[in-house]
């Protein structure tokens, strides 16, 4: 696969070590990514290729690509780049960890639920419920 993937102009990054919290202030969406999904979207510039991104993975060669395609996967699952241009692989962590692979190195993107402006300065929120039913509002 060669192709100039480009993560979504609205993200802001910030940079946590090794890891990476992405903001999408026009979903209102956040995420944090381990350290081999951060290494790959920080290249998603649209001007790296996915055949250079492979090199700059620490596995290389055919596992690398397997890595690489895998997280751009999941990277356009959780809306982080657009996934028009992947091509569905089949690819699952079950297959790819199946193939001998270490568990630390599969991307991990986690989702992080952000509470409208109104809900985080009241406390509300605990339940959606009107009226109330969680006995705490």
């Amino acid at each position: 696969m060669k192709y100039l993937p480009k993560r979504l102009p609205s993200l802001e990054l910030t940079e946590l070590e090794d890891e990476l919290v992405c903001y999408d202030p026009d979903r209102k969406f956040g995420c944090h990514l381990n350290d081999v999904a951060a290494s790959v979207l920080r290249h998603c510039d649209g001007e790296t290729l996915t055949d250079d991104m492979v090199q700059k993975l620490s596995e290389g060669g055919e596992k690398g690509q397997e890595l690489l395609d895998l997280t751009l996967q999941e990277l356009s699952e959780k809306g982080l780049i657009p996934g028009d241009e992947l091509e569905p692989l089949g690819l699952t962590r079950r297959s790819f960890l199946s193939k001998s692979v270490l568990a630390a190195s599969l991307p991990i993107i986690t989702i992080i639920l952000l509470p409208e402006p109104a809900e985080a300065q009241s406390g509300a929120g605990s339940c959606n419920t009107v009226p109330p039913t969680c006995g705490s509002c």
